[in-house]
């Protein structure tokens, strides 16, 4: 995640433009890695959720 926020900074100029460049590869590896973390168990509903 690090690495796409210096991606931002590099799109305003405040960093090396080469995280631009490799801004789609960050992205791709982040997705890759929360995709294996997710979580596809039902929700629980204990009764006090919001309307």
């Amino acid at each position: 995640m690090g690495l796409l926020k210096r991606a931002s900074y590099a799109n305003f100029g405040y960093e090396d433009v080469s995280y631009l460049h490799n801004s789609k590869t960050y992205l791709e590896r982040l997705r890759k890695v929360t995709a294996q973390k997710r979580d596809y168990r039902k929700p629980f509903d204990d009764g006090y959720g919001q309307r």
